[in-house]
């Protein structure tokens, strides 16, 4: 777990990240609330999209 600050940058706030850690520069998050705080995740992306139907459907081998 890491500790983080929040500054001030021009008019918003932004969360000021450890140099060690593997964030880079215009990666996406998504932030939700929770009932007790706050939760951080990175926004992937949707693997689905464009597939035709049926064409991520893989047989059960027993």
């Amino acid at each position: 777990m890491y500790e983080v600050k929040v500054v001030k940058y021009k008019d918003s706030l932004a969360f000021k990240l450890p140099k060690n850690i593997d964030i880079n520069k215009n990666d996406t998050w998504i932030l939700a609330k929770m009932s007790n705080g706050y939760c951080l995740v990175p926004k992937i992306n949707n693997p689905y999209k464009g597939a035709k139907p049926g064409s991520m459907y893989v047989p059960e081998e027993w």
